[in-house]
């Protein structure tokens, strides 16, 4: 019952609203109802109708190194303020320089104030004489050390050219999903669709085929945002999955931040490589390798210890089983000793 109130409430909004948002809201609603929600969707529907009845000019950003893709700027359709508005506007102009105006004539003290430190009443601080601004030869040189440039942004700017999803989602190109580019993420995964059947498969979004369906669960799993996007690990990106990746990508945001940061986007090389251990030993393909699978190897080509030293190590629940998680905090732990090993070999200057 109260859903339905809230749906008939979403639909009662201005036609340019429900067609950018009323998805989205109904999506937040059906992931968390409550009264809350009913109280913002009714305030909503005032605020719309009250103050932006007509439909909003949207101006896109810059594209992301595709000119074809977009143009610079755009509007969706000619917009023109409503006479209310153009003229709230206007009397609030007049009154904010007339407000200006009367502070600026009935000051306190409008005596002229000199700088602090000037031996006689004057606007300058000292006296200027033309023999002193006479030309000289400079012996003063500064010299500038190369600039330092982070290597991870090298790293960071290949990940993010290499993934399809990513590089849709970053319009402006800086590296870094922004509120906006996440409240976007809809529209801009959508360009993706190239048969315009609602969703995305995984040859849509970048996968090149191999390894039947498992290769294809595979490579969304390497994603953290494609990991995120698919909500019931099919190995495809469906309707109500891209109508809802606002949501779903805020599940990545760690520090709350409103923003996705490559931190956050890019594998760490402790996820990469309990992704390849998986991929390696996983047979039954249950997320999790047992004994019985580690033994198949004796040794592994991605860390150290063998496979059943990893396994004995990552197992922290004594199931006999070793998941993803715990492979991957158990290869953080190896990564983090064989650094400080290497750090320790290097010889102090």
């Amino acid at each position: 019952m109260v859903r339905e109130i809230y749906v008939q409430l979403v639909r009662m909004h201005p036609p340019r609203f429900r067609t950018w948002f009323a998805d989205e809201m109904i999506s937040i609603y059906d992931q968390a109802p409550g009264i809350g929600l009913l109280v913002d969707a009714t305030i909503s529907l005032f605020r719309q109708w009250l103050f932006r009845p007509g439909p909003r000019p949207i101006m896109a950003v810059a594209a992301n190194g595709h000119p074809d893709d977009m143009p610079t700027f755009w509007m969706e359709e000619p917009y023109r303020p409503s006479a209310l508005v153009l003229g709230g506007g206007s009397w609030l102009s007049i009154a904010a320089l007339s407000l200006a105006l009367f502070a600026i004539s009935h000051g306190g003290d409008r005596r002229i104030a000199f700088f602090i430190g000037a031996h006689r009443p004057s606007l300058q601080v000292l006296p200027f004489a033309r023999a002193s601004g006479a030309e000289a030869e400079l012996d003063t040189q500064v010299q500038m050390g190369p600039e330092k440039i982070d290597p991870s942004l090298f790293a960071t700017a290949a990940y993010f050219k290499a993934s399809r999803v990513l590089r849709a989602l970053d319009l402006n190109g800086d590296y870094t999903l922004s509120q906006r580019e996440i409240r976007l993420a809809r529209r801009s995964l959508l360009r993706l669709d190239i048969d315009h059947d609602g969703r995305l498969s995984a040859e849509e979004v970048g996968w090149i085929p191999y390894g039947g369906d498992r290769g294809r669960r595979d490579f969304f799993r390497f994603s953290p945002v494609l990991e995120a996007l698919d909500a019931d690990h099919d190995g495809e990106l469906s309707s109500a999955e891209t109508r809802g990746a606002p949501m779903l990508l805020r599940k990545l945001d760690v520090n709350r931040d409103g923003a996705l940061t490559p931190g956050e986007v890019i594998p760490a090389l402790a996820d990469v490589q309990a992704n390849l251990l998986l991929m390696q030993f996983d047979v039954d393909e249950d997320g999790a390798i047992s004994v019985e699978e580690a033994g198949r190897q004796p040794r592994t080509r991605h860390v150290i210890k063998s496979a059943r030293e990893v396994l004995k190590s990552a197992d922290k629940d004594g199931d006999g089983k070793a998941s993803r998680q715990e492979l991957a905090n158990e290869l953080r732990l190896v990564i983090e000793k064989q650094s400080q090993y290497e750090r320790a070999l290097r010889p102090s200057r």
